[in-house]
């Protein structure tokens, strides 16, 4: 995976390695329960990651916090 910068333009961010463009889509990751109150994880689970990563995969979401 190529790492993310500030391109030289100052204005744009793009992938180290190749110099191509990238536009960062993304969103936050909360706890299906509660929503509207934003909880984050209390416990951590690798199924429930890896299931959530897919769905914003299919979504073309590239970035997460």
């Amino acid at each position: 995976m190529e790492k993310v910068r500030v391109s030289a333009d100052r204005w744009n961010f793009e992938l180290e390695g190749s110099g191509r463009f990238i536009s960062p889509i993304g969103g936050t990751m909360l706890n299906d329960q509660h929503p509207g109150q934003g909880i984050l994880f209390h416990d951590f689970d690798a199924s429930d990651c890896d299931r959530r990563f897919g769905i914003m995969s299919e979504l073309g979401l590239n970035c997460l916090r």
